[in-house]
């Protein structure tokens, strides 16, 4: 998995408009839709995907090496998710997808397999080589709160955690108020064993 210095020469870089790129309003847009899906009993999963080494590159390769980076990123989401996900880009290598009508477990299946693609890959910008590696923060949308801002934020935490406590490097939340607490406390509990180590 490799990106050129013109890595839409090739003719595989999918659009934004196929990749159903949005912007922070009509995400938020289709966020609080979903919402109001989970009241009449659908499910819902928002994923936040953080690029473990976006900042290294964006330092090495300036900005058309990231934004080299973010069309092989596209590319895999697109491979392995297809067009369908409301997708929104954070700066600098991070993307936010709205899984309306997914399943909790189906969301951590598909957030496996990005995370999968990502590990095994390698972002090549004029003949220098980095590793790829990701983060993913998973949480199933509810109801409550019908803040679209509050759900994202929620994500990003997740994903946060996902960096800080390690291990699979995707960390799934439920949509209860118990499991933030639980993750809140396990997120207390490893700064402490660090501090101490």
């Amino acid at each position: 998995m490799m990106a050129s210095p013109h890595p839409g020469a090739s003719g595989s870089k999918p659009s934004p408009t196929l990749l159903n790129l949005l912007d922070d309003t009509a995400f938020r847009d289709a966020v609080d839709a979903a919402l109001e899906r989970t009241a009449h009993g659908r499910p819902g999963a928002l994923l936040h995907l953080d690029i473990a080494r976006a900042s290294d590159i964006q330092t090495a390769c300036g900005e058309d090496g990231l934004a080299a980076l973010r069309d092989l990123l596209f590319a895999i989401v697109y491979n392995q998710l297809g067009p369908a996900p409301p997708i929104a880009a954070r700066p600098p290598g991070a993307l936010a997808l709205l899984l309306p009508d997914v399943l909790p477990a189906d969301a951590v299946v598909l957030a496996k397999r990005l995370r999968g693609s990502l590990d095994k890959g390698t972002f090549t910008w004029h003949g220098h080589p980095f590793r790829l590696g990701a983060h993913i923060g998973l949480v199933e949308l509810g109801p409550d709160p019908r803040q679209p801002e509050a759900w994202i934020r929620r994500a990003q935490e997740a994903c946060a955690a996902a960096q800080e406590l390690g291990g699979s490097g995707i960390q799934m939340m439920a949509r209860s108020d118990h499991a933030w607490n639980d993750l809140e406390r396990e997120r207390e509990w490893h700064k402490h064993l660090t501090e101490v180590i």
